[in-house]
């Protein structure tokens, strides 16, 4: 009787742990379903892309006022210099246009952001401000006032293979030996004549000049204007033209106004350093053209 009482205690022993193993499982069960249930009726967190919101397209800005004298009349056929102060890229004949009979000028369309606007004029000291332009932002409101000095420069752009160049672009950056300006500060232009000559008026400097026109090759040179008139003459060589179509891969089907950036590449051996870029863009037949190119590598 005693051996069976022994017997009998571990058999209960084990029962009991059966019981508690099996209970402690079945509550756990209903906590994972409670909380399964929990977590499914908290929404999802979203995204931090999903959640950015789409920017709208930058809108096309514009520009415009007059080129007046200190006395307020209008300076007509005022050279007026436009640059990009974000490192945007235009083309020199986009940014360097001529005031009209009443020294009215437009810049229409241009890309919102920071710029650079001088006015210059012959017998005429330049003048430029700073303009922000927002999105879609149609200012017509600058005056930009001329005073009267400056010392002439003036020089007559060449065609290399006979000839000249009317309509040449000149556009004039300070580079900070003899000017009290820092580096880059002034900027100026002027536009080749019929004939191929021009003129413009400047302070006492040092400057870099650089002659452009679509169908050739730009030049640049230094001049230093020290108190009496300069002569500066050009002579630009014929560039290359590439020309293309921007197409859909597989359709074939043309890309309206795409836009096109190329870039010229100096080669030595296995180095190789750019040296110029731009950007054209192709018309509503994805027909694009490329010209005043120097030899070289371009790349597209």
């Amino acid at each position: 009787m005693k051996n069976r009482a022994l017997l009998l205690i571990p058999i209960a022993v084990a029962l009991a742990l059966v019981l508690y193993v099996v209970t402690r499982d079945g509550g756990g069960d209903e906590s994972k379903s409670s909380d399964t249930s929990s977590a499914t009726s908290v929404p999802q967190a979203t995204s931090p892309i999903a959640k950015r919101k789409k920017r709208a397209p930058l809108e096309p800005a514009s520009l415009s006022g007059r080129v007046l004298d200190n006395d307020g009349a209008p300076i007509a056929g005022a050279t007026l210099t436009l640059v990009p102060r974000q490192g945007g890229i235009l083309s020199a004949h986009d940014t360097v246009i001529r005031s009209g009979e009443d020294g009215a000028f437009a810049y229409d369309p241009l890309p919102a952001g920071e710029y650079t606007i001088s006015a210059s004029a012959f017998e005429h000291l330049p003048h430029q401000e700073e303009v922000h332009l927002e999105s879609g932002e149609q200012r017509s409101d600058l005056t930009l006032a001329l005073s009267a000095g400056g010392f002439r420069l003036s020089g007559t752009v060449y065609d290399a293979t006979g000839g000249i160049v009317p309509g040449a672009v000149l556009r004039v950056t300070s580079v900070g030996e003899m000017i009290s300006l820092p580096s880059g500060s002034l900027r100026s232009g002027a536009i080749a004549a019929a004939d191929g000559t021009y003129q413009m008026s400047l302070p006492s400097g040092h400057y870099e000049v650089e002659a452009f026109h679509a169908d050739y090759v730009p030049e640049a040179r230094l001049v230093d204007v020290s108190g009496t008139a300069m002569l500066a003459d050009f002579t630009l060589a014929p560039g290359a033209v590439i020309e293309g179509h921007v197409k859909l891969l597989g359709s074939g089907e043309p890309v309206s106004e795409a836009v096109v950036s190329y870039v010229g590449e100096f080669r030595h051996g296995m180095a190789s350093m750019a040296y110029s870029a731009n950007r054209v863009t192709a018309d509503a037949s994805g027909h694009f053209r490329i010209s005043g190119l120097g030899s070289g590598v371009i790349v597209l």
